[in-house]
């Protein structure tokens, strides 16, 4: 026998791109990590979109530089690879099946009137709405962190949205009118969220329209004890199979106007604020605000407890089938429709991940809290602890109209932070607003329990079809491609939940491709 020495394994290169996002104006890049990858991204014109996380780009830089220069850079990495054709035809695919709100959506763009006339334009950095900026002769003022722009009000919402692409229900448009060297000044000390009042409306809104209040502190409408039918509890707690804690989460949903739930992952929560939602709305309508990825697990929710009940999605449900429906679905980025909804009425709004809402700036939070002050019961849901961070609770305090809501951030923190003690005393003060439960309510139940989650990525799933449709690739080998999509586009998702669960809790990830591995453990 021959004594051959054993060949050295190559470890297999990272693939560089792991997705490519586009919405006909810009194209972003999620990619491996890699300690060179900022200043490689950077260097070719890219800027970083945190929601998605992605490299984003013009599809003038891209096309122009950035899908042939980027192969030529990574050749001089050794551990991570990029086909150049692979690359080209990934990007047309992209492009093809382009979202067009798949970035705009997350540039909490805002207008703000300005004494001397005109707006400043304020937006998270993205060089085509810069182009759009400098299209309108816009002047770039760094202290106030915006660009003054002249010009009348339609005329800058129809650059936004011809040279950017930003709809007209993606912009914040304050009614105040400020100095600019307002915004110029030394931070003051935080003390909670303000935001402007309502849009204005024209003279055709009806006499009951609400008014711009100009800039108010931000507050939901108060919150008030109310009395819970026990007897029609009872009775939905049969036809619904709710367990006993359930049952206590809708009882706790339904004995106020506002009312946090704040129950650990896998507990129910969402059949728990559709049937209260049921009982609380009667035939009037439910609006639901909750993340992108989670709207279809909402529509199904809705259906597995009431199978004859009409679900419309707001942005992409017709007018007819909204004015349809009893329960309306927006996303959290098109909330902004719904306020400008002067048609629709709502009697209860669940607010799902509300801890979605911390960013008092953020075009959702003040959404969130035009519509609070509109929609008289509020049930708000969240998995993530929230009474460690205070700035948080704060928040979702005042969204409710809870009392200590009303108490300067500053003041609150004196009293509620900072110590055990003070947790302590904070938790014994909205312990009535406030219910949470672990999974030690399920010791009782015998079996697992099983919760099955259904995912509807935003983009993506041209990848998927062009797969399905080659009719090149054999069908085993074609399963196994459309297997491994499948995995990608769940992991958004999948990081979404682990980053909600408690900082102690442990969690178990299974994976059918070591790529994934990868991405996770990055």
């Amino acid at each position: 026998m021959l004594d051959l020495p054993a060949a050295p394994i190559t470890a297999a290169r990272i693939p560089f791109v792991n997705a490519i996002l586009c919405d006909g104006r810009r194209v972003g890049l999620r990619t491996a990590t890699h300690p060179n990858v900022e200043g490689i991204l950077r260097s070719l014109g890219g800027g970083w979109c945190f929601a998605h996380r992605a490299w984003v780009f013009s599809t003038a830089v891209f096309g122009g530089t950035v899908l042939n220069a980027l192969p030529m850079k990574l050749k001089n990495i050794s551990t991570h690879v990029l086909d150049a054709n692979e690359f080209v035809a990934s990007a047309r695919l992209a492009y093809r099946d382009r979202q067009a709100r798949v970035f705009t959506q997350h540039l909490d763009c805002q207008l703000i009137p300005l004494k001397a006339g005109g707006f400043l334009c304020q937006f998270a950095y993205d060089d085509v709405t810069v182009h759009a900026m400098r299209a309108l002769s816009g002047i770039w003022h760094k202290p106030a962190g915006g660009w003054e722009l002249r010009g009348s009000l339609a005329v800058i919402m129809t650059a936004l949205d011809d040279v950017a692409g930003i709809d007209a229900d993606l912009v914040f448009v304050h009614d105040q009118i400020i100095e600019i060297e307002d915004l110029c000044a030394p931070p003051a000390l935080d003390v909670g969220l303000s935001i402007d009042g309502e849009f204005p409306v024209g003279d055709d809104a009806g006499d009951d329209a609400p008014i711009g209040s100009g800039f108010i502190a931000a507050f939901g409408s108060g919150r008030e004890g109310l009395a819970v039918d026990e007897v029609a509890l009872e009775n939905a707690a049969v036809n619904f199979k709710l367990y006993d804690f359930q049952k206590a989460g809708v009882r706790h949903l339904l004995g106020s106007t506002s009312a946090l739930l704040a129950d650990d992952m896998g507990l129910g929560k969402t059949r728990q604020a559709v049937v209260a939602a049921r009982m609380a709305a009667g035939d009037q309508c439910v609006l639901i605000g909750c993340p992108a990825s989670l709207r279809i697990n909402w529509a199904r929710e809705i259906n597995a407890v009431f199978p004859a009940a009409t679900v419309a999605m707001v942005g992409e449900s017709d007018p007819q089938a909204l004015a349809a429906s009893r329960w309306h679905i927006a996303t959290y980025e098109r909330l902004g429709a719904v306020v400008r909804d002067r048609v629709s009425r709502y009697e209860v709004f669940i607010l799902d991940e509300a801890h979605y809402l911390k960013e008092h700036a953020a075009n959702r939070t003040r959404n969130a809290f035009l519509l609070a002050q509109r929609i008289h019961r509020r049930f708000l849901l969240t998995g993530t602890p929230v009474l460690t961070r205070e700035t948080e609770i704060h928040t979702l305090l005042r969204l409710s109209g809870h009392a200590i809501g009303n108490i300067p951030l500053a003041e609150f923190k004196s009293l509620y932070a900072g110590s055990t003690d003070r947790r302590a005393d904070l938790r014994d003060r909205i312990a009535e607003w406030m219910l949470r439960r672990g999974k030690s309510v399920l010791k009782g139940l015998s079996g697992k329990s099983h919760q099955e989650c259904f995912v509807a990525p935003e983009t993506g799933l041209a990848n998927y079809r062009r797969i399905m449709a080659d009719v090149s690739v054999p069908a085993i080998a074609k399963v196994t491609k459309l297997r491994q999509e499948l995995e990608r586009l769940k992991l958004d998702w999948v990081i979404e939940c682990l980053e909600s669960i408690p900082p102690d809790d442990k969690a178990l990830v299974f994976c059918e491709y070591v790529d994934s591995v990868g991405q996770l453990r990055a």
